[in-house]
């Protein structure tokens, strides 16, 4: 059986609209969730679950 990680990065932040990809000292907010999870060692999956859509670039 795999190790997967799912985040939940809902989209609808009525404070902070869109907030899982703004910048935050370079980076999308969202993107240090899944980096913690790809380098914790854990996991041979990680997904997010959103209905935003993303830069493939995260």
């Amino acid at each position: 059986m795999k190790n997967l990680a799912i985040i939940p990065a809902r989209g609808g932040s009525k404070r902070i609209p869109r907030k899982n990809i703004k910048d935050f000292l370079g980076k999308p907010i969202i993107a240090y969730s899944i980096e913690a999870a790809l380098q914790s060692g854990l996991f041979e999956e990680v997904m997010v679950s959103t209905e935003q859509r993303f830069p493939n670039s995260l």
